[in-house]
């Protein structure tokens, strides 16, 4: 199968998201929408070594992400994305240059991209095909996509830098997501099929033992390690119980 140059990790491009800035104990953590404002605004303001001014609206947003006009979404979306401009600017993230022009100070943020020492400071990559996934998404609704991606970005936070996966249970990732065990299946389902994530699927064989792996996901670019990963797991924990092996399983193995 041809590889899509976009889902391969040389190829990627990043948005860099600071870990702590998501904490709710935090005052101004990013909201689900504020993510969506921060996120989009990064990419609008473009490379490191443009211009310190952007102008931005709630119609320039919804055109450059969701290809729609400002017009064609609900209202309260509007009034949403407004407020978060509003909070993105007092909070420091884009500070305000002309409040009554729309203009935003990006010399912040690109400071402190270029400056942070990630050993101090925890960050994460978001991939920008990721972003386009699931603001592209036609099934979804405004608001869906906005969640969805918040989500996703709790969840990248918890995908190992060095391993390329997370393997902790969906009782955990519920926890750290803030977001019921439900829920937290809906979005990974729904992140599998827009080829945002790439998932493992343990197989129906070992889901009666207490102690079964879970299903082992990571970034979509990366899926090749994914699936390694994730028949590792699966045969380690196979042999170790004395469990034969369900190798014509169709609930096994990565989506394609």
């Amino acid at each position: 199968m041809k590889k899509n140059k976009k889902d391969n990790p040389t190829t990627e491009h990043f948005i860099t998201v600071y870990n702590a800035d998501f904490d709710e104990e935090y005052s101004n953590h990013l909201t689900a929408m504020d993510t969506f404002v921060y996120v989009t605004m990064k990419l609008m303001a473009g490379n490191p070594y443009g211009m310190d001014v952007l102008y931005v609206t709630p119609d320039s947003i919804c055109t450059y992400a969701l290809n729609e006009d400002a017009t064609e979404v609900p209202q309260r979306f509007t009034r949403e994305l407004r407020e978060s401009l509003k909070r993105i600017a007092e909070n420091g993230y884009f500070p305000h240059i002309s409040d009554r022009r729309q203009t935003f100070d990006t010399s912040v943020f690109r400071k402190k991209d270029l400056t942070t020492n990630w050993k101090v400071e925890k960050a994460t990559l978001i991939p920008i095909s990721a972003y386009k996934k699931i603001f592209q998404a036609f099934e979804l609704s405004e608001i869906a996509k906005v969640r969805i991606f918040y989500f996703y970005v709790k969840l990248s936070m918890l995908i190992g830098y060095y391993t390329g996966v997370c393997t902790y249970s969906l009782d955990v990732i519920a926890e750290k997501t803030g977001v019921c065990k439900k829920t937290v299946q809906a979005y990974i389902r729904t992140l599998e099929a827009y080829k945002v994530l790439a998932v493992y699927h343990m197989g129906q064989n070992v889901k009666c033992y207490a102690n079964f792996p879970t299903n082992v996901l990571g970034q979509y670019y990366n899926k090749e390690k994914v699936f390694q990963c994730g028949q590792d797991t699966y045969y380690s924990f196979c042999s170790r119980n004395k469990i034969k092996q369900d190798l014509e399983s169709n609930d096994r193995g990565i989506s394609a």
